[in-house]
């Protein structure tokens, strides 16, 4: 069956902006609210602009002499930043990162990551329990369970790095305050779904989605940071033109994920006033493009930050396996297609190679798409494109590409097979060092994640060693499925904090669909 879907609605078929708020069906235009929390497909992102200081560097790292305190220009990221970071120790990396043929690279020693550079308190922030009770109601969700504690939230900007180089990210640190707050807190690591593929797209730039959904986890008792991923700056210098996020690539998103864990601890010590988090009780959560990002957060955190203790893992409609997902999305046009088209282009990105997209996209009137789309994609959150309607895949996809998915032979069209191998978690070369438990969950009805492709690797990746908790939400869509595990999900994380097992045969069984609100007790 063809499908009629204008050029932008394939290029930026992206999944729902993962968080309390979203309303609207799935695959569809929402209410304003909604189309606010949409970074891509509608509604404009509101920058919200609290006070911003400078702040304690560790010894190791050498401050920016032009930047005081209090100065908003936003100019914070230059090279002398990082002149003086030297490691304390001889540094031996844990493996060579390198492959599909890219650039070798090399990760930089651990001193240094994390450290953060510029902060800024959010407009949202000092709320009440009551407030975040309200915010939730408003929301319809006020089944994730009353607030204990109020919030106090900030923005943050810290050094991590990318392909051995040196680079700043941004996230929204959030800190639970109260009389009774019990220090030090768990700490918990929120992972956005698809929000965009540039700086203007940052969920940090949002007051709700970035303070917003913070602070439901701060009035339980969580520590949280929630980064904006590699190359979604939220404040302070921008990235350098045409720069695309590196959207569904594991390794630069696991590095600046678990440095943003690195950088909450580093802002509470240089704070200790604000309270403390417990480097041995964290957490984390994420719900669509989050999902990927905590299957390959946990991939990578036992090499690169084994300082860290997780405990546990909730992934809501979590992308595992991309090779699979891409044999569905690139075989018929599907809401999918344009995800995939996206994730190709950002991994072409990040790994340098090919050096255009003339193998991978047509370059034909009125589009030129192989030419044009890195533009619109760095260029704005909503690019000014008047399209005509698409009828096919072979519209966009050279026919290799679309014989190669069709078939399920991605090696024959190198490097774009490995690039899909690598950043899906049974396909990866890096070894899997953790044993710490998974809550994954699905939505039975999902039109943009194919449940039944995740499905099918499910007995893999318990031969791999996983310990996975699975649900499956019935008759609920792509974003409804993962807003409706929530209030599981955050039971779920209370008992691996609380350090009990899980139930006895729980793992690894293929559970048949339920409400997931009979999860829920007292409901």
């Amino acid at each position: 069956m063809v499908r009629r879907l204008g050029m932008w609605g394939v290029v930026l078929l992206v999944s729902m902006t993962w968080m309390v708020g979203c309303s609207g069906g799935d695959g569809q235009q929402g209410t304003d609210a909604a189309a606010q929390q949409d970074g891509v497909a509608g509604g404009d992102i509101a920058e919200d602009t609290g006070s911003e200081d400078s702040v304690a560097l560790p010894d190791n790292v050498a401050p920016e002499d032009s930047k005081e305190p209090g100065d908003l220009s936003g100019e914070t990221a230059s090279e002398d930043l990082f002149a003086d970071v030297e490691p304390d120790v001889p540094w031996v990396p844990p493996f060579d990162p390198t492959v599909c043929g890219s650039e070798p690279h090399q990760w930089l020693p651990p001193d240094g990551m994390g450290a953060v550079v510029l902060s800024q308190e959010e407009v949202f922030s000092n709320v009440s329990p009551e407030t975040i009770d309200g915010f939730l109601a408003e929301a319809g969700y006020s089944k994730f369970g009353k607030a204990k504690y109020g919030s106090r939230n900030f923005k943050i900007r810290y050094v991590t790095q990318d392909r051995g180089e040196l680079k700043e990210a941004t996230a929204v640190l959030g800190i639970p305050i109260g009389e009774d707050v019990p220090w030090p807190a768990p700490m918990l690591l929120w992972l956005h779904g698809t929000t965009g593929f540039m700086d203007e797209c940052a969920p940090s730039r949002d007051m709700f989605m970035g303070a917003g959904s913070t602070s439901i986890w701060e009035g339980q008792g969580y520590v949280t940071v929630a980064p904006d991923y590699m190359d979604m700056l939220g404040f302070g210098e921008k990235s350098p033109p045409g720069t695309i996020h590196s959207y569904l690539v594991g390794e630069a998103t696991a590095i600046s994920c678990l440095d943003a864990v690195r950088a909450a601890m580093d802002y509470l010590a240089q704070n200790p006033d604000f309270g403390s988090a417990d480097p041995e009780r964290i957490v984390m959560i994420g719900g669509s493009q989050g999902g990927h990002a905590a299957f390959f957060t946990e991939l990578y955190w036992p090499h690169y930050a084994p300082e860290l203790s997780f405990l546990g893992i909730a992934a809501a409609v979590p992308l595992v396996n991309l090779a699979g997902q891409a044999t569905y999305a690139m075989t018929e046009l599907v809401n999918s297609s344009g995800n995939m088209l996206i994730a190709m282009v950002a991994m072409k990105n990040w790994y340098g190679i090919p050096a255009d997209l003339f193998t991978l996209l047509t370059n034909q009137e009125p589009y030129f798409t192989a030419e044009n789309l890195e533009g619109w994609l760095s260029g704005s959150c909503q690019p000014d494109v008047d399209p005509t309607d698409v009828d096919e895949l072979s519209d966009v996809f050279l026919e290799p590409i679309i014989e190669a998915a069709t078939t399920g032979n991605w090696d024959s069209i190198p490097p774009w097979g490995c690039f899909l191998r690598e950043n899906s978690i049974p396909g990866s070369s890096v070894e899997r060092k953790s044993d710490i438990p998974f809550l994954t969950s699905y939505a039975g009805e999902d039109d943009l994640l194919m449940t039944s492709i995740e499905q099918e690797g499910w007995p893999t990746l318990c031969e791999m060693g996983y310990t996975l908790e699975y649900k499956e939400c019935a008759g609920l869509g792509h974003s409804q499925g993962a807003l409706a595990i929530l209030p599981y999900a955050r039971i779920w994380l209370e008992d691996r904090v609380a350090g009990k097992p899980l139930e006895a045969g729980s793992a690894c069984i293929l559970d048949p669909p339920v409400d997931c609100d009979t999860l829920i007790p007292g409901l």
